[in-house]
């Protein structure tokens, strides 16, 4: 656990990369703070931006591949959720009816 004050990572195109956000926050005490990019410089870097030596290129081929992977399961249990929502509304019709 880092005893540093963890970024929320909001907005920032870096956090993946960026050891305020990526390391394993303390379970009993544990700091957080909005870090903002420097506007004022032009390389619109973050002054507290900490290389955690992530390879940027590797973190996106998992997370692409991982997105593919879920994309279909997250369409059937959202399928599956409209059938059994339509199915308990057409019991409540036919319950209706039959009143």
């Amino acid at each position: 656990m880092a005893d540093i004050s963890k970024c929320t990572g909001k907005w920032c195109k870096s956090k993946e990369t960026c050891y305020r956000y990526t390391a394993k926050a303390s379970m009993v005490w544990q700091s957080y703070s909005d870090f903002w990019r420097d506007t004022d410089n032009n390389e619109n870097k973050c002054s507290h931006y900490w290389y955690n030596g992530a390879d940027i290129n590797l973190l996106n081929k998992y997370k692409s591949e991982l997105q593919q992977e879920l994309n279909p399961k997250m369409d059937k249990t959202i399928n599956q959720n409209k059938v059994d929502e339509l199915r308990s509304l057409i019991k409540n019709i036919t319950d209706e009816l039959h009143k």
